[in-house]
């Protein structure tokens, strides 16, 4: 290979680190309300479910800036979701607080698994000579998870929005990630499941954006980029990058 492209950064949650299929969304917010020490039934977490998609709908109508939240500042928007969650449970306390831990419990959802082509792939990309790093929105908990994932020695760099203080998709976020290795955007790669947030961020910033697009669930990632399904597919991009 030639070294147009030196760095291949990866999203973490669905890219490398995968749900289980079927997803039983009901069961991993229930594993997260307990982990809060909120313990609730799988209806009374039905129920509350169906009443807060109704009151986010309400309020998306009500507000207009905060049906933009999720998009310009995710973490926040999901700590508000959880609150309310928990409140509709009938929790009480700080449920602010509260709502934001059970947020960052994601990162422990039973069932969660390394893609198993991810260990070889980042090995095949550093025999190569190209770094490898994260560059993830995620909550600070992610560091108590990290070193059990089979490929943190694997990586070069680990860039974590709640960390730096910036969430995908703004540009200084990519712009960290590849000056902590010492390279230019325009040398690294992004692979990443979510359109909006890693590709038009990544392309934003410089970097050539990758979008992983398993079983085509992005019928119209509505971003120009290059697609591939499998993780191992990464491998004949970067080849073609760097042969141009």
């Amino acid at each position: 290979m030639s070294q147009h492209i030196c760095a291949v950064f990866f999203d973490l949650f669905d890219t490398l680190y995968l749900h289980p299929e079927p997803r039983d969304r009901v069961q991993e917010y229930i594993g997260r309300a307990q982990r809060v020490g909120v313990g609730v039934s799988r209806e009374a977490m039905v129920q509350a479910l169906t009443e807060l998609e109704n009151h986010i709908a309400s309020k998306v109508v009500r507000e207009p800036n905060f049906a933009a939240l999720k998009a310009r500042n995710a973490m926040e928007y999901y700590a508000y979701w959880s609150a309310q969650l928990l409140r509709l449970l009938g929790a009480s306390g700080d449920l602010e607080a509260r709502g934001l831990r059970m947020c960052e419990e994601y990162v422990r959802d039973d069932g969660l698994f390394l893609d198993p082509q991810a260990v070889e792939v980042l090995t095949e990309l550093r025999r190569c000579g190209l770094a490898t790093g994260l560059i993830t929105n995620s909550p600070k908990l992610l560091l108590e998870v990290l070193p059990t994932l089979a490929i943190t020695d694997l990586l070069d760099n680990v860039t974590i929005s709640s960390v730096v203080g910036f969430e995908k998709p703004d540009s200084r976020i990519f712009w960290l990630a590849a000056n902590y290795i010492g390279l230019a955007p325009a040398q690294c790669v992004l692979v990443g499941d979510t359109p909006a947030a890693d590709i038009v961020g990544a392309k934003d910033s410089g970097m050539t954006g990758v979008l992983i697009n398993r079983d085509n669930r992005h019928k119209q990632p509505g971003v120009d980029c290059y697609q591939i399904e499998q993780l191992y597919q990464v491998l004949d991009v970067i080849d073609l990058l760097n042969s141009k």
